[in-house]
């Protein structure tokens, strides 16, 4: 019966597409909206099974001309589009005869030479991902009745240049960045006389390079447009390329011309194409997940947006082939159509119209140039700024050109407008607006209004400037690093800083240590730790073996004698799973006789490349805590501390049961192993093993018996989180240990002995609570701030789903329990992670991360949200600023807030996210421009102050210091 109504589904399916498809010449083309919007109903995804429908509305599409109105223009005879992506499907049957070839290539059994593959030089074009073809063939797919329908004539043809592939998934692919790829598939599309380039792809300023800018500026003298998308992670600071100067920025709207959910937007952004539910060509070889139907499929993106503004593009050099590039800007960017700017999306221009940009005359057209230019140093002084405005003159000879700027009243303007007679295309003109902040204390992202006059025209123009302050407004804390070769520590490269600086953990969790280490260049792997007191820096070394690296360095007291120590995390090469606990003195000297154990894992007990191990690495970090417990054990009459890792893994085969009834099947699941030592001849190893083994769990039921309360037959017994703050679980672990079915448990207090011993009791007050209900399955993050947590309460969050979870508060003696609900805004906007808990003053906050937004939320029900950073790059590859919990006096409040880190994406500002009762702002005063002579290193908690310091590696007169600058 199944069978038979699959098969009645699929019949409709084929009957509906008939009918639907029924008067367009190819098939798929009714459902092509972006070429002729009737209305058509594309589907949004909400949840996971749900696809409400959305009609479109009618006209809004690309606007493409009729072949009769285009029949009175006059056709050059061919017109090139370099495609830079991951390839094609040139055996597709819908692109045949619309691939250029090149005529300096030797076509081989395995290159039938159809553009270039920049990844293997010997290797062919095709594509191994969809995205590729997807591109071309909204540019150039035949009108042959066979699928879909590109939007150029055949005269068109697509250059396919291949510099993405399954293996590019990261920033770096042999040794190169990806960037460079790019840059090189740029510059020979322009060496080979190629029109248009489509680039529908993103990168952060971390990749950014110069030859890659050069080779845009070579594009451009060229007279060759080069496109590229906008990115679909909904903000307004767009990816590279759309941020650089000389390219053509492509934003998406869906079926109702509304900006797209997913679009990128701002004044980066030049203009907006269909970019929902877009259907084109697929290679036949791999899976058609949306629109099931082979070769072709449904996708949606500005990824889909900017080849359809290319593609209007290369009709224009078509039709109109004697013009130049500041034609084309000027046909693409002033003829668009008005987008409604709702839930504050904007961008520069409109929704293209192909129509009016290729029947018209070249209309007169400038517009400003914001890319690189929205981030502006404030006079620390008097909080005045200066800032040049650019307006690029596209067309329009000799016309006078005024500007008008406007903005809120966080800002007073002393020079608001100004006038140039006389302009010619192809001018730049700088306007100066200038003015002072009313406070320190106002958010530091300002919206601003230009209206720019041409002749008797009025332009419009909204953007979003981002001020901040300079060094010199801040008292710095300096450090001098004597014995620090500033070229280990500090580095410049394509005009961005990096520090080489890498954060000590510390083993309690309990502050941002002023700590780091490097790697010392050399003949042999030598390592320096820089510590830093209230009065000085200090330097150590240590020297390992050859083929040795240090991965991380934590800091504590290892054998209970009141002094800190460090533990060596040290890793062989080239082989992953081979690690060593090498335990030092606060001189980094052997902290005892067997102070260096090697991790042993034969039966490979541990799986160390699970979801949440994703580095690799022996034991597990998070932000800058670790996410792991200490258990005291006594080493031939030494006390030390051992971790306690939760780690997918299987159960060891000594802590199973022989007995055939109830052995437990080697299957992969979360546990938690303390890694125990054992002297094997002159070398101490630790083994990973299990806290609930078969025999602990007969241990726990016989015990619950005694306390009378014996475990049913159905019930299970779990060990949920620790019951303690993680300064006051060293050595002696204290666990929340929860006994029951499904959510309906009783919680216990699960203390673990350095002796092997353990104590068990009841917790009444959870146990005579409904808090049961909402710990059961939480888990426990370490970035709650401890200096500032409550020691009876017990911080746990639970995922529900994508989109919701809960945050609980928990008091351990009381049982009464403080519950944050976290949800997210929709389907498309998931929860990442949780950033910072903190209870203070009497308030319970925490900040979260979803796809778009940091999310506050507060007592009584207070939630604020602010945008993330993040990009999509390539496509593929996710990147993000990065985000850290700190506490920030401000104007005498202390507050717990967000440090954020965008550097490595866009810009040279870092800034803390404070909440207020206007939401999560950015105050001025937080917001801070790193010098050119410095580079970020993370915050960190200097001595015994209360707040957190932002903390800077600089090279001064050619020597290394640090600099703390207080969040105050």
């Amino acid at each position: 019966m199944a069978k038979g109504e699959t098969i009645m589904k699929f019949s409709l399916l084929s009957l509906s597409l008939l009918v639907s498809f029924s008067a367009f010449a190819n098939p798929l083309e009714g459902r092509q909206w972006h070429l002729d919007n009737q209305g058509q109903s594309i589907f949004i995804r909400e949840a996971d099974l749900s696809f409400p429908e959305q009609p479109g509305v009618i006209g809004l599409d690309l606007n493409l001309p009729t072949t009769q109105e285009v029949s009175a223009l006059t056709p050059s005879n061919e017109v090139i589009v370099a495609v830079i992506d991951r390839g094609v499907d040139y055996e597709h049957e819908d692109l045949q005869g619309r691939l250029w070839k090149d005529p300096d290539c030797e076509v081989t059994e395995h290159n039938p030479c159809y553009g270039k593959n920049f990844l293997n030089p010997n290797a062919s074009v095709l594509d191994d991902g969809g995205h590729g073809t997807h591109v071309t063939g909204l540019i150039v797919a035949n009108d042959n009745a066979i699928g879909i329908k590109g939007v150029t004539p055949s005269q068109v043809k697509v250059m396919p240049l291949k510099v993405l592939s399954e293996q590019t998934d990261s920033f770096t692919y042999n040794r190169r960045l990806v960037s460079d790829y790019f840059a090189e598939a740029v510059e020979y599309a322009v060496d080979k006389g190629a029109d248009v380039i489509n680039m529908s792809v993103g990168f952060p300023q971390l990749v950014l390079t110069e030859r890659f800018r050069s080779a845009i500026e070579k594009a451009n003298n060229a007279q060759v447009p080069v496109i590229v998308a906008a990115g679909n992670n909904r903000k307004d600071i767009p990816v590279f390329p759309c941020s650089l100067e000389g390219v053509i920025c492509v934003g998406s709207v869906d079926n109702r011309g509304d900006y797209s959910e997913f679009s990128n937007f701002g004044q980066a952004v030049d203009l907006v194409a269909p970019g929902e539910s877009i259907i084109s060509t697929y290679p036949a070889s791999q899976e058609s997940r949306n629109l099931r139907i082979m070769g072709y499929e449904k996708l949606k993106g500005t990824s889909q947006a900017a080849p359809l503004v290319t593609a209007v593009a290369a009709l224009i050099k078509l039709y109109h082939p004697q013009e130049n590039l500041l034609d084309l800007k000027a046909r693409l960017l002033c003829t668009t159509r008005r987008v409604d700017q709702r839930n504050e999306k904007f961008t520069l221009a409109g929704l293209v119209d192909a129509k009016a940009a290729l029947l018209s005359s070249v209309p007169p057209c400038l517009t400003p140039n914001f890319k690189e230019n929205s981030q502006i140093v404030i006079n620390s002084d008097d909080l005045s700024f200066s800032y040049k405005l650019k307006v690029d003159i596209l067309s329009g000879q000799g016309l006078p050109v005024s500007v008008r700027a406007s903005t809120d009243s966080r800002i007073t303007l002393s020079q608001s407008s100004g006038i140039s007679q006389n302009t010619q295309s192809g001018q730049t003109v700088e306007f100066t607006i200038s003015g002072k902040f009313n406070s320190i204390q106002a958010n530091s992202i300002v919206p601003f209004h230009f209206t720019i006059g041409q002749g008797n025209r009025e332009f419009h123009y909204k953007a979003n400037l981002s001020f901040s302050l300079d060094e010199n407004a801040f008292t710095a804390k300096t450090f001098q690093l004597d014995r620090v070769r500033t070229s280990d520590i500090f580095q410049a490269r394509g005009g961005r800083r990096f520090s080489l600086l890498r954060y000590v953990f510390s083993a309690t969790n309990n502050k941002l240590l002023p700590e780091y280490f490097f790697r010392i260049r050399g003949r042999l792997p030598t390592f320096g730790i820089i510590q830093v007191t209230e009065a000085e820096a200090i330097t150590k070394t240590i020297t390992l073996g050859a083929e040795e690296n240090l991965v991380n360095v934590i800091k504590g007291d290892y054998n209970d004698d009141g002094r800190d120590d460090y533990l060596l995390l040290v890793q062989e090469l080239g082989d992953n799973n081979i690690f060593y606990l090498d335990y030092r003195d606060s001189n980094l000297a052997p902290l005892f006789n067997h102070h260096r154990m090697k991790f042993v894992d034969s039966g490979r007990i541990m799986n160390l490349r699970s979801p949440l191990n994703p580095e690799g690495n022996l034991l597990n970090f998070q932000k800058r805590m670790i996410n792991f417990e200490w258990l005291s054990y006594n080493l031939s009459g030494e006390k030390i501390l051992v971790p306690i890792i939760r780690q997918e893994g299987v159960l060891p085969q000594e802590d199973n049961t022989n007995e055939f009834v109830n052995f437990v099947a080697p299957e992969l699941s979360v546990r938690r192993y303390a890694l125990v030592p054992s002297l094997d001849g002159e070398i101490y190893e630790i083994t990973p093993r299990t806290l609930m083994s078969y025999q602990r769990e007969e241990s726990l039921r016989e015990k619950l018996y005694d306390l009378g309360d014996p475990i049913q037959p159905w019930e299970n017994i779990r060990i949920e989180n620790p019951l303690k703050l993680p300064q006051q679980n060293m050595g002696s672990m204290e666990y929340l240990l929860s006994v029951g079915e499904f959510y309906q448990r009783r919680y216990f207090s699960y203390q673990l002995l350095g002796d092997g011993s353990y104590r068990l009791h009841p917790i009444a007050a959870l146990n005579n609570s409904e808090s049961g209900l909402i710990l059961s399955g939480n888990a426990t993050f370490p970035q709650v701030i401890p200096q500032t947590a409550d020691e009876n309460s017990l911080v746990s969050f639970k995922l529900n789903n994508r989109l919701s979870g809960r945050l609980a508060f928990t008091d351990k003696e009381t049982g009464n329990t403080y519950v944050q609900r976290i949800e997210s805004d929709g389907y498309s906007d998931p929860i990442f992670g949780f950033i910072g808990g903190y209870k203070m003053g009497g308030i319970y906050h925490s900040f979260f991360e979803s796809r778009y937004w940091i999310h506050y939320f507060g007592n009584d029900n207070q939630h604020y949200r602010y945008p993330v950073n993040r990009e999509s790059s390539f496509p593929g590859v996710q990147f993000s600023e990065t985000m850290e919990a700190v506490v920030v006096n401000d104007n005498g409040d202390i507050k717990p807030g967000i440090f954020v880190n965008s550097t490595l994406l866009y810009g040279n500002q870092v800034h803390a996210l404070v909440p207020s009762t206007e939401g999560i702002i950015r105050p001025l005063k937080f917001t801070i421009e790193i010098p050119d002579n410095c580079a970020y290193v993370l915050p960190a908690n200097l001595g015994s102050e209360f707040v957190d310091s932002l903390v800077l590696n600089c090279v001064e007169q050619g020597r290394s210091v640090l600099k703390f600058i207080k969040l105050d």
